[in-house]
Parts: C-alpha cells; sequence; structure tokens
C-alpha cells in the first residue's frame, strides 16, 4: 500500500505541477480500474519495469505516446525548454542514452522478499534480469508487456537482478 500511496501523491504534484507523469499512465481492466498487485503496485504503460535502485532521473520529458504499443518515445525539451514534437511527461526515474531517454517503474527486489539463494561456487556467466510474477504457486517469468496479468493470478511483480535462467524457463535469483 505505500507504494500505491506515493502513486498517488506523485499523480496529484503532476497534476499540480500541470505536467502529467508518464508513469501515471497505468494499465486498466475493463472496468477502468488500475491493475494493483498483492503488494499495492501499478503497472504504468509506458515505463519500464526497473528494480528498486532505478536511476532517478527528475525531469520533464517530451514524449510521443504510441497507445497500440504501449510504447513511448521520450528526450528532454529543446535548448528553449520547449517541446517540438510530443507531449511534456514528468518522469521520476529514468536515464538518458544514445535512443532518448527511458523512463522506470521501480518493483520490489526478490532478493528482499526472500527469493534469492545464496551463490553456491563461481556466479552465473550470464546473469540477467527478470521480471517476475510471484503466487502461491511460486514464482515463473513474466513478460514486461503484460506485468498487468500477474494481478489477475492474484500475484506480485518483483525483479530479479542477478538471475540466471534455468533449462525449463524457470529463472533462479542470487543474492549479489
Amino acid at each position: 500500500m505505500i507504494l500505491a500511496s506515493s502513486l498517488t501523491i506523485l499523480q496529484t504534484f503532476a497534476i499540480l505541477s500541470g505536467v502529467p507523469d508518464l508513469c501515471g499512465e497505468l494499465h486498466r481492466d475493463d472496468d477502468g480500474e488500475a491493475y494493483v498487485d498483492a503488494l499495492g503496485q501499478v503497472f504504468p504503460r509506458y515505463c519500464q519495469p526497473s528494480g528498486p535502485d532505478a536511476p532517478i532521473l527528475d525531469a520533464e520529458l517530451c514524449c510521443e505516446i504510441d497507445e497500440t504499443s504501449d510504447l513511448a518515445v521520450c528526450d528532454f525539451p529543446d535548448v528553449y525548454d520547449r517541446c517540438t514534437t510530443g507531449e511534456r511527461y514528468a518522469c521520476e526515474y529514468g536515464e538518458a542514452t544514445e535512443a532518448g531517454v527511458t523512463c522506470y517503474q521501480p518493483f520490489v527486489d526478490a532478493c528482499d522478499m526472500g527469493l534469492c539463494l545464496e551463490y553456491v561456487g563461481p556466479p552465473p556467466v550470464e546473469a540477467t534480469e527478470s521480471l517476475l510474477c510471484c503466487t502461491s504457486q511460486g514464482c515463473e517469468p513474466l513478460a514486461a508487456d503484460v506485468a498487468w496479468t500477474c494481478m489477475e493470478a492474484g500475484g506480485y511483480v518483483t525483479v530479479c537482478a542477478d538471475g540466471q535462467t534455468n533449462e525449463d524457463g524457470t529463472v533462479t535469483c542470487f543474492d549479489d
């Protein structure tokens, strides 16, 4: 519920400043209700999932939104603080790359939820970051573009920062 309360505060700030929060644009069910997982986390349409240590950007961006593919292409305003393309959005967590700016939605870390194993022997050669949906049946890999489906399963979303994909498609998370 803390995350949901924080989101409400951020959305209120965005409304008062007149600039909508890019991560405040949420996936919604058929009744228009925002998807919320068992931990109170929400599922933004245009922000990429990230672990709790997402870099802070705290900037206003110019974003072109593609509603059919749930993609936002964002960049900083020009030297005169204008958006020459797209609309202005606030982005709290994100980073600039050569391709533009990516906004992130932090999710809880799998290790903080007690889901990680200690390394036994050398760490995995190719550690990967994975998004997981955890229910009473266990945790399964989850594609970012359908993270909201985890709520329908009664679960919660977590990020496995140092994981290894197993042959059966499951992910093993390790303490870093």
